[in-house]
């Protein structure tokens, strides 16, 4: 009876983003593990080999612990195209300073808004 307990708790806490440990579940409540490529291990073999230390393309730092696409382009599963890149979990865990990928993401954001929305005229100016 525990045991069934447990292991629908254990189901809810994945299905809720959370281990039994209290950690967060990698693609918990999200799509993205479906849309990796069926050789994604593979890549991540090839770019581990290119660059054993992780160094980080955004800062330039060993510890990446994520691969990143580039270009931003998440269908862009080319080899030159995935390196790797410090994360939030390596900040949390004292590997990086800096949330190399959460800058990286709002430069894209900001730069995709700024194409989409052309700066407003001042209303001073005629």
């Amino acid at each position: 009876m525990t045991g069934d307990t447990n292991s629908t708790a254990s189901r809810r806490q994945i299905l809720d983003g959370v281990s039994g440990r209290g950690e967060r579940v990698p693609f918990a409540g999200s799509d993205r593990a479906s849309r990796l490529p069926p050789n994604w291990e593979q890549l991540r073999d090839d770019a581990h080999w290119r660059n054993p230390e992780h160094i980080c393309h955004w800062c330039g730092k060993p510890g990446g612990t994520d691969l990143d696409h580039i270009d931003g382009d998440w269908t862009n599963n080319a080899s030159e195209n995935l390196d790797w890149i410090h994360s939030k979990r390596d900040v949390r865990a004292g590997r990086s300073k800096r949330n190399c990928h959460g800058e990286k993401t709002g430069r894209e954001a900001a730069a995709a808004r700024w194409r989409r929305e052309p700066p407003m005229k001042h209303p001073g100016l005629l």
